[in-house]
């Protein structure tokens, strides 16, 4: 054993190893400083998107962009410089019309239910957080860009919640009627409890609706709304179909899972979703017949020429056939509509800050909402059927031009990328910007079309070679 001497007494000692001297003591330490948990830049994205379902679970699924963009704002303020997209100014003058729209909150808008600001804070503040957290998710995934945060593994961060979206279709479509008390819903004071936060905080399956004639499941876990989880699920798929590429193995599953979708995409009733599915097909047509692939042009149409046989021969068929016999919900969309136009003409450079509840119904002024008919009978939410229509009655003309101005705008300037993401990405805005006058989108569906202009973003400035 080695020992020292110890000057002061002329005592030899044997060295002390639990104070890190000797043989053992640095490669301890080296190995536990080793082993110190440190997670990746990119964790805030991945757990969001690849940990969904548990925020779902959890009661927070509709908040989970908004609580995770705070990790990803904090890590943001440590890139110096931070580096934004073409364009980004008009989001945020989106936003500051948004906040100036604020400023009516409590006003009376016309031909509209008398509703006290109190009940319009909640709806306020949840759309505010909403855009701003996905101003910081484009910013988040754009400054990270490829390094640290590879796109494949962006892709497949999507690809796993597009599977997550199908098993909620078939749990939608199995058990219509499940649902359980979230532990947000458990801790929640009674006394803030109302209908519109009693949908965001308690997970179900699905909503069943009278749309045939008859009571039918329309999925929407892990979401809130039936709506939502075909808006999202229509944009995922695009992106299935990029993470898929020229991997045999990656095909396969892509096949499997489309295939399995198409039965609660169907069953769902969703029309704005199947006629987003169509134009996605056909622009993804006009794309690759612009760049001169004739070959896979004519592949495609094989494709889809299959696809069309089977489903004609499934029983599928004739619940498309019924759902379009049944446009029962054309009415309600056209008078709110026309309440969204009517109320931004009343106030067009402000609006009216959020949404308002409309005087009676499409068949009547007089036609109210009562215990017997809640839906159909009256006082539907303004901006309930689109994002159009909603922000067009709350930021007025000018928020709704800055909306679509600054999509519009990515669309146009970012259009010379023939990359498979980027297609995917382009494609995803177009869908968006159709989804956006059936489907009421922040959460997931507005998230999808910042991380399109990320990905587009990221390719022009050549961080993922073409």
């Amino acid at each position: 054993m080695t020992t020292f001497l110890d000057p002061a007494s002329g005592i030899r000692h044997a060295p002390d190893r639990s104070a890190g001297h000797g043989r053992s003591g640095p490669w301890l330490g080296r190995a536990l400083r080793g082993r110190q948990l440190t997670l990746p830049e990119h964790w805030p994205f991945t757990a969001l998107a690849i940990g969904f379902p548990l925020w779902w679970a959890l009661g927070f699924g509709p908040f989970a962009i908004t609580v995770f963009a705070i990790p990803m704002a904090w890590k943001l303020r440590r890139m110096r410089p931070i580096r934004v997209p073409r364009g980004f100014m008009i989001w945020l003058l989106f936003i500051a019309a948004v906040l100036v729209s604020g400023l009516m909150l409590g006003t009376q808008a016309p031909n509209t239910v008398p509703t006290h600001v109190s009940g319009q804070v909640l709806g306020y503040l949840v759309r505010t957080a909403a855009y701003v957290a996905a101003g910081v998710l484009l910013l988040f995934i754009g400054n990270l860009g490829e390094k640290l945060l590879p796109e494949r593994l962006l892709l497949t961060s999507l690809t796993v919640l597009f599977g997550v979206t199908v098993l909620g279709g078939f749990l939608g479509l199995i058990a219509p009627h499940f649902g359980f008390t979230s532990p947000v819903e458990l801790l929640l004071p009674k006394r803030l409890s109302n209908g519109y936060l009693h949908t965001l905080i308690h997970p179900a399956s699905a909503q069943v609706q009278n749309v045939l004639g008859s009571p039918n499941p329309r999925p929407m876990a892990p979401f809130e709304y039936t709506n939502t989880w075909g808006n999202v699920i229509g944009l995922l798929a695009v992106w299935v179909v990029a993470w898929a590429g020229r991997d045999r193995r990656r095909r396969l599953i892509a096949v499997v899972g489309l295939a399995a979708a198409a039965v609660p995409i169907v069953v769902s009733l969703n029309r704005g979703l199947w006629i987003g599915l169509a134009l996605a097909v056909a622009v993804v047509g006009v794309r690759l017949l612009v760049s001169g692939r004739v070959f896979a042009v004519v592949g495609m149409s094989a494709a889809v020429a299959v696809i069309g046989v089977v489903f004609l021969a499934s029983p599928l068929e004739s619940v498309v056939q019924e759902r379009l016999a049944n446009p029962h919900s054309n009415d309600i969309r056209s008078n709110l509509a026309l309440a969204a136009i009517h109320g931004a003409q009343a106030s067009p450079v402000v609006g009216w800050g959020t949404n308002r509840q409309v005087l009676g119904s499409f068949q009547s002024i007089t036609v109210g909402a009562s215990a017997d008919c809640a839906g159909r009978c009256g006082n539907a939410s303004v901006g309930s059927t689109g994002t159009f229509w909603l922000v067009l009655f709350s930021q007025g003309f000018v928020g709704i031009a800055l909306y679509t101005g600054f999509f519009l705008y990515a669309l146009w300037y970012y259009r010379g990328d023939r990359t498979a993401s980027g297609v995917a990405a382009q494609v995803t805005l177009v869908m968006s910007l159709w989804f956006m006058f059936v489907y009421a989108a922040t959460g997931w569906p507005l998230a999808l079309g910042m991380i399109s202009v990320a990905v587009l973003w990221r390719h022009r400035e050549g961080q993922v070679p073409a």
